[in-house]
């Protein structure tokens, strides 16, 4: 799985590096329209997830701190993952079974992986 980028309301949310252990967050401006952006973009994580062929994805840092310890863990939580001992962890099974709970994941312009180039 190369990097990929979630992009919510035609803005950056979150960026996930190639490894898919670290991400980064671009909050918005405005607190409130962030979170939303946010939990939807960890959703649509949840869907480009389902494509892959890797058994687990395990963010390990959210914005350079440990990701269970983050402020963002339970908008990830929410949205499916679980905390384990080294990070926040999606099992493909549990993407597979996963409905999109809550609205996660709706609303996303688009979530780009390194392979399609961003027009």
């Amino acid at each position: 799985m190369g990097a990929s980028v979630v992009i919510v309301g035609g803005e950056l949310v979150l960026y996930l590096d190639p490894a898919g252990r670290g991400l980064l967050t671009f909050p918005g401006s405005e607190p409130d329209r962030a979170r939303v952006a946010l939990a939807r973009a960890a959703g649509a994580l949840r869907r480009l997830f389902r494509q892959r062929r890797r058994r687990s994805l395990r963010i390990e840092r959210i914005d350079g701190e440990p990701a269970a310890r983050s402020a963002l863990a339970d908008t990830f939580l929410e949205a499916g993952f679980r905390a384990d001992y080294k990070g926040l962890v999606l099992e493909r099974s549990d993407a597979l079974a996963a409905s999109d709970r809550a609205g996660f994941g709706r609303s996303v312009d688009r979530v780009v992986p390194d392979e399609e180039p961003v027009a």
